[in-house]
């Protein structure tokens, strides 16, 4: 687990980067958020990252900016923010796909046909599906003031969707959506992963939690901490098996006050945890 190099962008005029996606070990995209009268950005990369390209660049007051991107192969994937856009030639050209004046903070794309959408907006936002690859809209959900802003979807009937404010719950669905049940009350998910219908794992930018149940119940994995680790959240994570998983958003601080972000790994499904500061000798205790 050394060995790790610091990867350069090209000039995306300081944007953050808001979501990112690897299709194999050599083929990602990255995209940029909204900001007012700023400009928004997809960028690829076909070298694990050694290099970056920016493929779309556009106006963030017509195209939204980009909360999330999701590949089905090396061809076709989607980004969305304000608007949901589609390539079919692995990002050389970008379209628009109708969402029927929804605005989609959040999606998950299941298949060219089968796409979910989250609005947050009060009363004319909630969760939406299309069938027919954006033709048209089904509304799924509706929870006025409560309408979620995040969505995971494990297949077409096992998906849980939730809100980050106001009265947050955790929902779930095991019927393509006809009906969604609070599961957790009072947390919410940023970023949610199962391996299978029964094991998963979420977190909501600091704590990761591991269910062996389809999402029922939740218990918080331990991560490392003390000594030179001055905070051990966790705000995303990958899982690449049962059995391995990562994680990042925890730093150190050195006795000469530097701080830096350090990466956690797990092989044995988060029961315990590894860490290592990247490019330096600092790697790993067990808790």
């Amino acid at each position: 687990v050394g060995n790790w190099q610091q990867q350069f962008l090209p000039t995306i005029n300081n944007r953050p980067i808001s979501d990112i996606t690897f299709i194999d070990s050599l083929v990602g995209f990255a995209v940029t958020p909204y900001t007012a009268n700023d400009t928004a950005y997809i960028l690829k990369t076909t070298n694990s990252g050694d290099n970056w390209n920016r493929i779309f660049v556009g106006a963030t007051n017509s195209i939204g900016g980009f909360n999330r991107v999701q590949f089905l192969d090396l061809n076709t994937g989607y980004v969305c923010g304000n608007f949901l856009r589609k390539t079919i030639n692995g990002g050389l050209n970008w379209f628009p796909v109708n969402t029927s004046g929804i605005f989609p903070e959040n999606m998950y794309v299941l298949s060219t046909d089968t796409i979910w959408i989250i609005d947050s907006e009060s009363f004319a936002g909630g969760v939406f599906r299309t069938t027919n690859g954006g033709v048209s809209w089904e509304q799924q959900f509706s929870g006025g003031t409560q309408n979620p802003d995040h969505i995971y979807m494990y297949n077409g009937r096992l998906g849980f969707m939730s809100r980050n404010g106001g009265s947050p719950n955790i929902y779930r669905t095991t019927n393509s959506g006809v009906n969604w049940n609070i599961v957790v009350s009072g947390e919410y998910f940023r970023q949610m992963y199962f391996i299978d219908s029964l094991e998963g794992w979420r977190t909501k930018g600091d704590t990761l939690k591991h269910t062996t149940n389809g999402g029922l119940n939740w218990i918080n994995n331990i991560m490392p901490y003390g000594g030179i680790i001055m905070s051990n959240v966790v705000t995303r994570f990958h899982v690449l098996s049962k059995d391995t998983l990562w994680g990042v958003g925890g730093y150190v601080r050195y006795p000469n006050n530097q701080e830096r972000g350090i990466i956690y790994r797990s092989t044995n499904g988060g029961a315990n945890w590894l860490f290592q500061v990247p490019d330096t000798n600092t790697v790993s205790f067990v808790v």
